[in-house]
């Protein structure tokens, strides 16, 4: 029983050990461009660092050795886990211009170079030339809109359709022009960063990440249609209005968004009247049924008249 116990509280303990040399430092500690961060090797133990950075920043990462007699010796993981460098010294080790791949958390990890020795160590993190940050082009209610962009960015790419980003380096003025008119819709204001901008063209200065919001709006037009000489002719009317209003006796206004076209149809009679035209924004036009596409707001009025026969005596 005892030799039991001791079994179990060996692979208890074996387990505590994996996690404190293993788990607990890919935690990492958090360090910022600019920072230099104070640390000290166990013998078998690495410390690891994490920082966030935009892909195409370049980096220079310095371990320099401050007491004991251990190799500094430094690795650079991307956001997969994947190294993309690595750098050993008898007193000092360097990655210098590292090309970040990939936007995300890119991990550091500090240690011996032999793995048996320990020591006092200066981890510094510096960005190298441009920083370089990201846009967002976005565009509501709906994307798939076309948006002019200069200059092309790092990558090359320029005008896109929205949703789509954008690499540039710090400083780059970028400028965004947005269609007037898209999928029926009419374009109101960009929104930068929930700032609102006036204009279908505005500039954005990369000094950050920004957001650029396109925001588009349909607009409505009234219809208003009527009937002569008598009021109350049921009209038919086709589709429902943004009211979900539909057939209606005149007068009466209906309300819809820019380009929907709507269908009237009058009665062939009313109140012993034949119908005799459609009066559309002043011009006539024959047939019963017309069709009108709200480009603006009309006025549709349906012309009724007494049929008039000769007496011949």
């Amino acid at each position: 029983m005892v030799i039991n116990n001791t079994k179990r509280l060996l692979g208890i303990l074996g387990v505590l050990l994996l996690l404190y040399f293993f788990s607990i430092p890919l935690l990492g500690v958090t360090v910022s461009f600019g920072q230099t961060v104070s640390g000290t090797i166990t013998a078998g133990k690495e410390e690891t660092y994490t920082f966030s950075a935009t892909a195409g920043n370049k980096v220079l990462i310095r371990m320099s050795r401050t007491s004991g007699d251990f190799w500094p010796y430094i690795r650079l993981l991307n956001p997969t886990g994947t190294m993309i460098g690595n750098s050993y010294g008898s007193s000092s080790a360097e990655l210098i211009s590292i090309s970040l791949p990939s936007t995300g958390t890119y991990t550091i990890i500090a240690d011996d170079e032999i793995g048996t020795y320990s020591g006092g160590y200066n981890l510094t993190l510096e960005r190298q030339g441009h920083a370089v940050y990201t846009l967002y082009v976005n565009s509501n209610p709906i994307t798939g809109m076309n948006v002019s962009i200069t200059p092309n960015d790092n990558n090359g790419s320029g005008n896109g359709s929205t949703n789509f980003t954008r690499l540039y380096n710090q400083g780059t003025q970028v400028t965004l022009t947005a269609p007037s008119i898209f999928n029926g819709k009419n374009f109101i204001k960009w929104k930068v960063d929930n700032v609102d901008k006036t204009g279908r063209t505005i500039s954005v200065t990369m000094n950050s990440d920004h957001t650029a919001l396109a925001v588009y709006q349909a607009y409505v037009y009234i219809l208003t249609v009527q009937s002569s000489p008598d009021p109350g002719v049921t009209i038919s009317i086709t589709p429902n209005d943004n009211n979900n209003q539909g057939n209606g006796e005149t007068e009466f206004l209906r309300t819809y968004n820019y380009g929907t076209i709507v269908t009237l149809t009058a009665p062939g009679t009313h109140n012993g009247r034949n119908f005799s035209k459609w009066i559309i924004d002043g011009k006539n036009y024959t047939g019963i049924t017309q069709q009108i596409t709200m480009d603006r707001s009309h006025i549709a009025q349906a012309i009724y008249q007494s049929s008039t026969y000769k007496l011949s005596v």
